[in-house]
């Protein structure tokens, strides 16, 4: 439909609405309506235009079809079912027979779903309906019953790409990225000029690690379309992993000129120019992101982040209050600005600020963090006995915490909990170093030898 019609259309019916009233229309603009709506992502005027649409066509096989996508969109497939009733039983209606399949498979009714298909791509005079079938096994993520289906279809039409395409997707989906990949080198043999393919390719060779490879197909993408944004983006991603820092500046900058106003790619160059140790630059473009969208909690935290690792503790308060004035949703916000005070010994106001990140917070990770900052913090006010309450409930939470072992035998020594010290120093020794640099891995065991130390001495 023409902007004007469509326009004209959406009028009409809200002035009903509106009005209260109902006026005629003709079921094919019921269903105009409907797809608009779909379109714009609205289901619940969707149901409303079908229902009015009914009401005016009742028995209307389109609007019926529409309302039963609706009840499946709802996981309502009892009702889906009862519908379906209503619809045309002939076997040769595509659309028909797809969506009957659809409610079998997801009310455990597997195999009529399947029979179905099964019957669908023996009479299949064209491609089309092998990818319908995968769409709705993909759903339910019954990969391998979806390549089968789809290696059917490619027997029947060998020079598909649209099936390779969906073959390569399902086997992505299922971490089957070996596979994938030859698929998307058969599709790229077929059409070598098919920018989006070189792309996917690449995103392929980049879930595997080979950065290398990926970045090759990307150029042969940008070669094709070098307004590719999202290529851009991802080449420059890869270029970082693969530590190509320069390049990925220049590849960030060429994203950069066609989306001004993302912030992210400022954020990556800057993180780029860390990298290299050159932090003016780096600073540089943290502002700049924020330039880019003043509004930006990311471009905000990264700011902090860096202020942070600078210790230039007043500014990057400054910044989190920011911040915190465009959203207080954010948990991690209070959780920065909590430890940018106990960096600076305000004790008492880092402590009511992990606690309103731990009441903001829905991650369990994060609240498990939280809690051992917390801990720590008592043990800064030599407050041993509350900062062990905090540290058992990250035992509770995730024994294996980084470092734990050490901060508990530490807070069991100050309170005079000898035996349970010399248990968590025996942890502590045995726990992992991986991750840990050299000073740190001095620096614990020097706390351990010295805490074995004292707990020679004879009057314990």
């Amino acid at each position: 439909m023409e902007d004007n019609n469509i326009t004209d259309l959406l009028s009409r019916y809200e002035e009903m609405i509106r009005n209260g009233k109902s006026v005629y229309f003709d079921s094919d603009e019921f269903e105009e309506l409907a797809d608009y709506y779909d379109a714009h992502e609205n289901p619940e005027e969707v149901s409303n235009v079908i229902e009015e649409g009914l009401k005016q066509h009742p028995g209307n096989q389109n609007l019926i079809f529409k309302k039963i996508r609706m009840y499946i969109y709802n996981e309502q497939y009892a009702e889906a079912s009862s519908l379906m009733n209503s619809l045309s039983t002939d076997t040769s209606d595509v659309d028909v027979m797809l969506l009957k399949a659809e409610i079998f498979l997801n009310t455990d009714n597997i195999q009529s779903g399947l029979s179905i298909f099964d019957l669908l791509s023996e009479q299949a005079d064209d491609e089309y309906i092998f990818p319908e079938i995968s769409d709705i096994l993909k759903s339910l993520e019954m990969f391998d019953d979806a390549i089968n289906y789809l290696k059917k279809g490619l027997s029947k039409f060998p020079e598909s790409i649209d099936i390779r395409r969906e073959t390569a997707d399902n086997y992505r989906l299922s971490g089957r990225h070996d596979e994938a990949i030859i698929v998307y080198n058969e599709i790229l043999d077929i059409d070598p000029y098919s920018a989006e393919d070189w792309t996917d390719l690449g995103e392929l060779y980049s879930l595997k690690g080979n950065y290398e490879k990926a970045i090759e197909a990307f150029d042969f993408s940008l070669t094709i379309d070098e307004t590719d944004d999202r290529t851009l983006y991802m080449k420059g991603n890869c270029l970082i992993l693969n530590e190509n820092y320069e390049k990925a500046i220049e590849t960030f900058q060429e994203y950069i000129a066609l989306n001004p106003e993302d912030e992210t790619p400022y954020i990556l160059i800057a993180e780029c120019y860390e990298e290299m140790e050159q932090y003016d630059e780096a600073f540089a473009y943290c502002l700049k992101a924020l330039d880019a969208n003043k509004d930006s909690i990311l471009a905000h935290k990264k700011i902090v982040y860096f202020l942070m690792e600078q210790d230039h503790f007043e500014k990057a308060l400054m910044y989190v209050d920011k911040a915190l004035e465009i959203t207080q949703a954010d948990s991690n916000l209070f959780f920065l600005k909590a430890d940018i005070l106990t960096a600076t010994g305000n004790y008492s106001e880092a402590l009511n600020n992990y606690r309103s990140a731990l009441l903001a917070s829905t991650d369990n990770d994060e609240k498990t963090d939280i809690l051992y900052s917390i801990g720590v913090l008592k043990q800064k006010e030599e407050k041993d006995k509350e900062a062990l309450l905090f540290f058992e409930q990250v035992e509770e939470f995730k024994s294996n915490y980084p470092g734990l072992f050490l901060k508990m035998a530490i807070s069991y020594y100050e309170t005079l909990q000898y035996d349970k010290c010399i248990e968590y120093l025996e942890k502590a020794s045995d726990e992992s170093t991986i991750g840990l640099s050299i000073e740190e891995i001095r620096n614990k065991e020097k706390v351990i030898h010295e805490l074995m130390l004292l707990l020679q001495d004879p009057r314990l």
